[in-house]
C-alpha cells in the first residue's frame, strides 16, 4: 500500500521481530492519535502475512448499505457506517470467515473505538473463539471505551509520536530542510500525518488565518459575525488542520503570557503578532483555550456538524476573551 504516512518505524520494528520469531499475537490493538500510521503499519502487516499487495485502501469509502470491503477471500476491512461500527457488521464478518479457506487471513477494524455495544459483545466471542489462522488487527484512537474483556483479549500496540531525530530522518525522504523539520516537529509535535496535511498548505498562509481568528476576538465589535465568517471559510477536511493551528497560537500566547520565553514558541516568525494578542489575555483564561480546542477536535472527528462546532468554539472563546479582558481591567484599576 502507497501512503504519504509511513508505518511506525518503532511498532513495524517490534513486530518484525515477533513474526519471524513466530510469536506474532493473533489479535492486536493499535491505540494512538491520528495520523502516527496505525493504518499503514496494518496494512503493511497484512500484506506481509498474506504475502501479497492489498488493492483495498484505508481511504477507501464502504458503500451504503456494505457490511465490509473485501479483498479476495482472504482479507476484509470494517469501518463505521455512520458514526459506528454495527453488530450487523460483525455478523457478516463472522459468516464470511466461517467459509473454508486455505491459508492466512486478515481483518482490519478501524475505528475500534466507536463499536456499538451489541457490536462489541459480538466481537469479543469472536476474538475468544478466534477461526484458525486468522490475526484481527484493532485501530483506535483511544481504547479506554472499549470492553474491558476485548481489552484482555488483545495485544496493545501504543503509537506514539516520533522523537525529533526520527522525524527529521523521515522529512529528509521527502526533501524538506533541516529548518523546515525543526518547524514541522514542533508545530506537528512529532505527528508525520498532520506534518503531511501541513505541508498540503501554505504554512504562512494556515498561521495568518490562526493569528486573525485571536485578533479578532480581542478587537471586532461583531465578533460572532466575523469569526463565523472565518470559521465557516473551511471545509471539514481542513477544520482539523484548522483548529490546530488555533491551539498552536494558543500554546504560544500561554508561552509568552506565563514565561515570556520566546525561545519556546511553535510559531516564531510570529512573535510581534502574538505579543500584541496578549495583551487580551491573562494567565488564567489562557490555559482554557486548549481544552476548548481538543473538544472541537474530537467533534470534528466524530462528524458532528462544522457550523455547530464552530458556533461552540466561537461562543466559548469569545466569553474567556471577554472575562479576561475584564479581569485585565480591574487589575488596571488598582
Amino acid at each position: 500500500m502507497s501512503t504519504e504516512i509511513p508505518a511506525h518505524p518503532a511498532i513495524w520494528s517490534r513486530l518484525q521481530t515477533e513474526r519471524q520469531s513466530g510469536r506474532l499475537p493473533h489479535a492486536l490493538l493499535f491505540v494512538g492519535a491520528a495520523g502516527l500510521g496505525k493504518a499503514a503499519t496494518a496494512w503493511q502487516l497484512a500484506e506481509r502475512i498474506l504475502g501479497r499487495e492489498l488493492r483495498v485502501t484505508p481511504a477507501d469509502e464502504l458503500p451504503k448499505d456494505t457490511f465490509y470491503l473485501a479483498d479476495e477471500a482472504d482479507f476484509f476491512r470494517v469501518s463505521p457506517q455512520g458514526s459506528e461500527i454495527k453488530i450487523s457488521q460483525i455478523r457478516a464478518v463472522e459468516k464470511a470467515l466461517s467459509r473454508t479457506h486455505t491459508g492466512a487471513r486478515v481483518v482490519i477494524l478501524q475505528a475500534v473505538d466507536r463499536l456499538n455495544v451489541t457490536a462489541a459483545n459480538a466481537l469479543l466471542k469472536t476474538l475468544e473463539e478466534p477461526p484458525e489462522n486468522t490475526y484481527f488487527i484493532l485501530l483506535a484512537q483511544s481504547d479506554a471505551g472499549l470492553l474491558p474483556t476485548i481489552r484482555s483479549r488483545v495485544v496493545r500496540y501504543a503509537f506514539t509520536a516520533y522523537d525529533a531525530r526520527t522525524f527529521a530522518a523521515w522529512l529528509a525522504t521527502k526533501q524538506r530542510s533541516a529548518k523546515e523539520a525543526r518547524m514541522l516537529f514542533a508545530v506537528s509535535e512529532g505527528n508525520p500525518g498532520l506534518a503531511v496535511a501541513l505541508l498540503q498548505g501554505d504554512l504562512k498562509a494556515s498561521a495568518d488565518a490562526a493569528l486573525t481568528f485571536f485578533e479578532t476576538l480581542g478587537a471586532s465589535a461583531t465578533p460572532y459575525l466575523d469569526l463565523s465568517a472565518l470559521w465557516q471559510a473551511h471545509e471539514r477536511a481542513e477544520l482539523s488542520i484548522y483548529i490546530h493551528w488555533l491551539e498552536w497560537v494558543a500554546h504560544d500566547l500561554a508561552i509568552l503570557i506565563t514565561t515570556n520565553d520566546a525561545t519556546l514558541l511553535r510559531l516564531p516568525f510570529a512573535e510581534n503578532r502574538l505579543r500584541k494578542i496578549t495583551a487580551d489575555w491573562d494567565a488564567t483564561t489562557i490555559l482554557e483555550v486548549t481544552p476548548i480546542l481538543r473538544e472541537a477536535l474530537r467533534a470534528n472527528e466524530l462528524y458532528m456538524a462544522t457550523k455547530l462546532i464552530g458556533d461552540m468554539v466561537i461562543l466559548e472563546l469569545n466569553t474567556l476573551a471577554e472575562r479576561s479582558r475584564h479581569a485585565n481591567r480591574s487589575r488596571s484599576t488598582f
